[in-house]
């Protein structure tokens, strides 16, 4: 590609994300004026006042495991590709693919600005994209199994409204197939090989590829590294379990914040952990496969739908506002934060060779 063509890409890449920049920000300000339009702002100031702070810290506290969990994934993966990577940069990587995958519809534009950073910081190709890979798979296997367990032990909580109860389904079934996919993807050279070759062979048929040969060799060069990687994974089950640990920790961690919330409020009701737990855990599986910058609106929705069941009416909108504020909102924030100060630091190291 030459230098024309490299231009036009980034200021391509660039008009999409300030598109995606814009479209979050109009979802941001819808939800938030349909859920409190009919609401009355001193009690929600009132409740906000009267409730106990030691367990909205908690709740921030839980936020921050999140988020600091999400940096430990990368450095365990990357560590055992012997890449080199400290934690405050892995952790760095780990804000930067939420915040874009945050702010993007489908969670797309996370794993392109990591894997980029990352290879600036001298991170190879190989070693970026199995990691931001397993980190995935890992991170839907967690969802997966929770979702599993709001099924079999919780069922109540899906089945109070269609749309809602298939949203879940969807979220399930698609996250399976995902997974199944990115697996496949690692483990299996063979299939992958032979999935490659019939959509080759299908683009030839359709005349949108015209040079099979060139295209199969490009395709080897570029997952030459990637194979040799995912095979040292996947004869390491020790990473795997260990990356599923921390995953399955972050999401229960961002989960139990709606318990916090709940605990602060002292309503008196006999909810569980479990209970706020489960009711987390399925609303995040409704909206993960929606075409939504993290699940904005759908989310919100879905939360306060399932929160009048363990509240009542009185103050479900405030308990939404605090559960999505510190569990989403408020990671997003503390993401931004660490790409922001990451882009300036390349800027200056750029000054400096400069």
């Amino acid at each position: 590609m030459d230098n024309n063509g490299k231009v036009d890409d980034i200021k391509d890449k660039k008009g999409r994300y300030a598109f995606s920049m814009l479209f979050f920000a109009a979802l941001v300000c819808s939800t938030f004026y349909l859920l409190l339009k009919d609401c009355d702002f001193n009690d929600i100031a009132n409740a906000v006042k009267n409730a106990e702070y030691k367990y909205l810290i908690l709740s921030v506290v839980m936020a921050l495991v999140y988020v600091f969990g999400e940096g430990q994934c990368l450095s365990i993966i990357i560590k055992s590709l012997k890449g080199k990577a400290n934690r405050l940069l892995c952790l760095t990587y780990g804000c930067i693919d939420f915040y874009f995958c945050a702010v993007t519809p489908s969670a797309t534009g996370g794993q392109p600005v990591a894997a980029y950073y990352m290879s600036k910081d001298g991170v190879s190709v190989a070693t970026s994209t199995i990691a931001l890979l397993l980190n995935t798979i890992h991170y839907k296997l967690v969802l997966i199994v929770l979702g599993f367990f709001v099924a079999v032990f919780k069922s109540s909580y899906l089945f109070g409204d269609f749309w809602f109860t298939f949203m879940f389904v969807f979220g399930v079934v698609a996250n399976i197939l995902t997974v199944v996919v990115c697996l496949t993807a690692v483990f299996s050279k063979s299939l992958l090989d032979k999935i490659v070759g019939k959509v080759v062979n299908l683009l030839v048929r359709l005349k949108i590829v015209r040079n099979r040969r060139k295209v199969l060799i490009k395709y080897e060069r570029q997952f030459k590294d990637y194979r040799s990687s995912a095979e040292y994974i996947k004869n390491n089950p020790a990473v795997n379990i260990k990356v599923f640990l921390v995953c399955l920790v972050q999401r229960v961690a961002l989960f139990s914040i709606a318990y916090f919330v709940y605990k602060s409020f002292e309503t008196g009701g006999g909810a569980t952990f479990f209970d706020l737990l489960a009711i987390q855990a399925a609303v995040a599986m409704a909206v993960d496969s929606l075409p939504l910058p993290g699940g904005v609106g759908a989310a919100e929705a879905f939360t306060a739908e399932l929160f009048t069941m363990i509240y009542g009416s009185g103050i479900v909108a405030t308990a939404t506002l605090l559960t999505r504020g510190i569990s989403y909102y408020f990671c997003l924030l503390i993401s931004g934060i660490f790409f922001v100060v990451n882009h300036l630091r390349h800027i200056k190291i750029g000054k400096g060779r400069g």
